[in-house]
This record gives C-alpha cells, sequence and structure tokens, in this order.
C-alpha cells in the first residue's frame, strides 16, 4: 500500500533562499549609496549596516569582506548597462545601422544615468590604485564586456576587410571608444548639462568609422609597400 508522499523543504528553503536574496540588494542598495557620498575609505561597514538595517553578520555572509562588497556594487550597476547595451546589440540590421543603435543606446543611458554610480565610477577611479584587489577585477570583467560588445559591433562594420583585418582594427577603434567614454563621464558630471549625449554618440560614430577606414588604409598602404620592396 502507497503512503502519504515524504514532506519536501524546498518550501522553507525557497523562502529562505528568497530573503537571503532580499537582504543581499539592501546592503547593495545601502552601499552604493554610501560609497558614492563617502567614498570608499570613508565609509564602514557599520554605516552600511544601519543605512540597510541589516547586521554586520550580513555583509560578512553575503560578501566576505568590505573589498567584495565594494566589488559587487560595482558589478551589479555596471551589468545592468551592459545587459540593456547587449540587448541593443543583438538586434538585426545593417552593420552600420547596428553600431548607431548600439552608441545611441549608451548615449540614452548616459542621459538618464544614476548620480550615485557615476559619482561612484569618478570617486573609484581616484581612489583605489591597487591592481590586485576584488573591485579591480570586478571593473576589468565589465569593461571587457563593454569593449567586446563594441569591438564586434565594430567588426561587422568592417567586415569587407577580412575577419582578421576587421577583428584587429575594431579592437583598436574599441579601446578608443573607451578612452572617449571614461572622459564623457568626468565632463558630464564635472558640468552637468553641458553636453549632449545624443550628439556625442553621433560624433563617435563619425570618429569610430574614420578610424578604422583609416587604419584599414595604413595597412593596406604597408602591405602594398612591401610588394613593391626589392
Amino acid at each position: 500500500m502507497g503512503g502519504a508522499a515524504p514532506a519536501t523543504r524546498s518550501g522553507p528553503r525557497r523562502r529562505t533562499r528568497e530573503q537571503g536574496d532580499r537582504s543581499r540588494e539592501r546592503i547593495l542598495d545601502a552601499a552604493e549609496r554610501l560609497f558614492s557620498e563617502r567614498g570608499f575609505a570613508g565609509t564602514s561597514i557599520s554605516a552600511i549596516c544601519r543605512r540597510s538595517g541589516l547586521p554586520v553578520s550580513s555583509v560578512y555572509w553575503h560578501f566576505g569582506s568590505k573589498d567584495g562588497l565594494l566589488a559587487a556594487v560595482a558589478e551589479r550597476a555596471a551589468m545592468r548597462i551592459v545587459a540593456e547595451l547587449g540587448a541593443a546589440a543583438e538586434v538585426p540590421g545593417d552593420p552600420e545601422v547596428r553600431l548607431r543603435r548600439l552608441l545611441r543606446r549608451g548615449a540614452t543611458l548616459l542621459e538618464r544615468r544614476p548620480p550615485d554610480f557615476v559619482r561612484l565610477q569618478m570617486m573609484l577611479a581616484l581612489e583605489r590604485r591597487s591592481g590586485d584587489d576584488a573591485w579591480q577585477r570586478a571593473a576589468s570583467r565589465v569593461r571587457a564586456r563593454l569593449e567586446r560588445l563594441l569591438e564586434d559591433a565594430l567588426a561587422a562594420a568592417f567586415a569587407a576587410a577580412g575577419r582578421c583585418e576587421s577583428r584587429r582594427v575594431a579592437r583598436r577603434c574599441a579601446e578608443f571608444a573607451a578612452i572617449f567614454s571614461d572622459g564623457v563621464l568626468i565632463a558630464a558630471e564635472r558640468e552637468p548639462g553641458r553636453l549632449s549625449p545624443r550628439r556625442l554618440a553621433r560624433e563617435l560614430e563619425t570618429a569610430l568609422l574614420a578610424l578604422g577606414n583609416r587604419l584599414l588604409a595604413e595597412r593596406r598602404g604597408a602591405r602594398a609597400a612591401l610588394g613593391r620592396a626589392p
């Protein structure tokens, strides 16, 4: 005879996991605001706990350390941008149209940028100088993903040059765009309202296509010169 089905603990486990996720997000929200207001060094774990309403043990349980919390704050904020840009880049269409769409999406995100996130990025860039910590590793992962999105869009725009050539040139152009974007963030924070992100997106598109075509022409010229060499 069949007995009653054994009771499972999936319900309590799920509720515990959901509570843990909510606690984690509360800590991240509090830390993001405080880091942007006071900087990393000026923000204590106890201040984050007071803002979030959670005990110190919760911070260490979820993040291990203050550095681990910083990395999670920065990565969460930046990955939201990566996800939105990635969605824009995946829409099919002409390669140059896709590149334009990607850059305009980036401009839209800049226009409505959360001030806490931008301020946090700037303060961390100035304050954190070690190349071997959790924040730097998280920042490198995010930056690499952003550059790869743009690199893929540029490689498609220069595809007529061949796979290897287009990828090489796209990588150089993506590096330039990353440095350009860093400057835009600083300028936008220093003089709010002066810059037009959409105009800058159009100008960046023009600059990237011109730079890519110039690099391709230089490489063709170099190969032609080698072919003429005795």
